[in-house]
């Protein structure tokens, strides 16, 4: 049964006089205390309050109570008695952190290419690489964390809204803060933002016991809520104008702009009408330009709106586009359309040392709205100068098609190759790995988990999917394209960037036999295939159903619940094949769902499939992070050359020591 989505305008109920609303916000902070996290560092990211402890612990017993409430009132009540309990060990910051110290998340996602892993895939990853420091009370509590974060994401969506201009004060801020902005007139969130244009940044004065740093950190909490309630008008620093992401208009000629105006967020810039970009050097003629844009600022943003608004690949874009358009006016006195592949050279070389440091570098926790921002935490890594660079060339790339560029001032710079060491893409097995793969599932004993394997590995495997793009897939994601000759699998993947995934005639016979297996009502004599099928399916069924619920057609499998499937196998195999050396036996007990996609991209460029098809099919952005893998083919070429010279080499020697040459 197809969960239902819940109005919380009004609330589910009415618990108090005064009911709070529940936002994304509540949830993220209520996941990051499951997980561990420092509940000052959550409370200051996510919370009006900021740091305040014994705010953040009011607040927190008050989001648990809401939880248990909600739970209790939802579909599945027992969750209530699961969100009671605490996943945190007693008297510590986190149980993760109980001996030593561990990397955060966003440290460890940078040890990988932009955008290779989804956020979830890198959490398994980083499971995986630290479990062994828990003990065993911590892994009880860690399994108990995990399903009370599958709980959250249950009531989620049921409940959480993004705040609206038109909601009222008491809505979204604690008691104490909410009475101190009534008593001065403020009822709706849209009264801050009628007061901020009028006042500007000093818009709290006026409010008894407000103060400036409560008034920063509504403004805090204001920014991270941009895409539902708008920017504040004049939420700027100095002389900035408000910010404008439809338009920049150039400061007029003869104006003064220092050079500190001029290093700030794309969003808050005072651009000399010089150096807008109106009349760049590199400029295509303007009647041919396919965009609207007329100088560089609204040129960037044009190529940034053909990604999702404040995605992960779109906040990456945006900062990189915004480093180098900032150094080109700053420190080469240039528009970003006149650069020069010189330029491009220099800026190349500027990312391993932005200096002056004072100018480029700050710390990196910095709103972008703050005079402290800064665009550089400090020397980029190898692999963050080499994505830079990447996506400098995309951006261009785009201006040339869209004819706002004349030509690509980054096609004759050779990017300087990164130390691709610490991918591990020898996570993926072999073909007498595959092989062994492949006997293991044959000889599987009879059962619905057995089935269900016997479709899922070689699956994964034809297709590269991710480990989420598996469990959401439905049949309505199936279509055949009459162009193609072929079936396709419509995916959204990360970021939100829709592809097509091929599915071979093999790995259509696979399919056909597994939903024919796991939904006997749709296999009829008249029409067998695939198409029949579909037909008769239920578009919304998933393709992977959890066992137990197979009366209910929507009882899908969870990411996690595949993980542990495809983890279990792999250990089975590890623990039960008899032909594995002792090597393969440690391989197989740290595979894991990752290592299917992995295998998927190698074997095919060990078969000569083309990088742009295997880029397309796994759903790259770039064809850079592709390319990894021909690096990691070539490199067990080389070591296999290496391995038959010295094979010929001891033959000779033998030969020449029996006398026979």
């Amino acid at each position: 049964m197809a969960i239902q989505t819940l109005s919380i305008r009004p609330p589910l109920a009415a618990a108090s006089p005064r009911s709070r609303y529940l936002g994304h916000h509540h949830f993220a902070f209520l996941r990051g205390w499951i997980q561990g996290l420092p509940l000052r560092d959550l409370a200051k990211r996510y919370l009006e309050t900021g740091m305040d402890l014994r705010v953040a612990k009011s607040q927190l017993a008050w989001l648990r109570a809401e939880m248990v409430a909600l739970a209790a009132r939802s579909a599945q009540p027992g969750l209530s008695g699961l969100l009671r309990r605490s996943a945190r060990a007693p008297d510590a910051p986190t149980a993760a952190l109980a001996s030593a110290p561990l990397p955060s998340l966003d440290q460890f996602a940078a040890r990988f290419p932009d955008g290779f892993y989804s956020e979830n895939e890198l959490a398994q990853l980083f499971a995986e690489e630290y479990a062994a420091r828990l003990t065993p009370s911590e892994r009880r509590r860690a399994r108990l964390a995990e399903r009370q974060l599958a709980a959250l994401r249950y009531l989620e969506p049921l409940t959480a809204v993004p705040p609206q201009g038109a909601d009222g004060i008491d809505a979204w801020f604690i008691h104490a803060v909410a009475a101190r902005l009534a008593n001065a007139g403020f009822t709706t969130l849209l009264h801050i933002q009628d007061r901020y244009r009028v006042c500007g940044a000093r818009w709290w004065i006026g409010v008894p016991r407000l103060g400036a740093s409560g008034a920063v950190r509504i403004v805090k909490w204001w920014s991270q809520h941009e895409s539902s309630l708008g920017t504040l008008a004049q939420f700027r620093r100095g002389t900035m104008p408000e910010p404008a992401w439809s338009t920049t208009t150039p400061v007029q000629p003869g104006s003064y702009v220092s050079t500190a105006q001029m290093v700030v967020p794309l969003e808050y810039m005072l651009t000399p009408s010089e150096l807008s970009g109106a009349d760049g050097s590199n400029r295509q003629v303007t009647e041919r330009c396919k965009l609207l844009a007329t100088n560089d600022n609204d040129a960037i943003l044009a190529w940034l709106s053909t990604r999702p608004r404040q995605s992960a690949t779109w906040r990456s874009y945006r900062r990189e586009a915004e480093r180098f358009l900032l150094w080109a006016r700053v420190e080469r006195n240039k528009a970003f359309s006149s650069v020069s592949t010189e330029d491009c050279i220099k800026f190349r070389d500027f990312l391993n040392d932005p200096q002056p440091a004072f100018r480029w570098v700050g710390s990196g926790s910095r709103p972008r709205w703050s005079s402290q921002w800064r665009p550089f935490a400090g020397p980029l890594s190898a692999s963050s100068a080499q994505h830079s660079q990447t996506v400098l060339r995309l951006l261009c790339e785009w201006l040339v098609r869209q004819c706002y560029l004349d030509s690509n001032p980054w096609d004759g710079v050779t990017v300087i190759a990164r130390n691709r060491i610490r991918l591990k893409i020898g996570r993926s097995f072999t073909q007498d790995q595959w092989a062994t793969v492949q006997r293991f599932l044959e000889n599987l004993p009879a059962s619905p988990s057995s089935v269900r394997l016997q479709f899922l590995v070689p699956f994964l495997y034809a297709t590269g999917l991710r480990l989420n793009e598996m469990a959401a897939a439905q049949v309505r994601q199936l279509q055949y394209s009459a162009e193609a000759g072929g079936w396709m699998l419509h995916v959204l993947g990360t970021g939100l960037i829709a592809r097509e995934v091929p599915l071979a005639s093999d790995t259509t016979a696979l399919l056909v036999a597994y939903l024919a297996t796991v939904n006997p009502a749709a296999w009829l004599d008249i029409d067998p295939s695939l198409e029949g099928m579909v037909a008769r399916l239920d578009p919304e069924l998933p393709l992977l159903r959890r066992i137990e619920d197979r009366g209910d057609g929507n009882a899908k499998l969870s990411g996690s619940a595949v993980y542990k499937a495809l983890k279990g196998f792999f250990a089975d195999v590890a623990n039960r094949s008899a032909v594995l050396s002792e090597k393969d036996r440690r391989l197989f007990a740290e595979a894991s769902t990752h290592w299917l996609r992995h295998t998927f991209a190698t074997h095919a460029v060990a078969d000569g499939a083309p990088l742009d098809i295997i880029r397309d099919v796994m759903g790259h952005a770039s064809i850079s992070t592709t390319s990894i893998y021909a690096s990691a083919e070539q490199k067990r070429s080389t070591a296999q050359m290496e391995h038959l010279a010295t094979l010929r080499a001891q033959r000779a020697a033998e030969l020449e020591a029996t006398g026979s040459l």
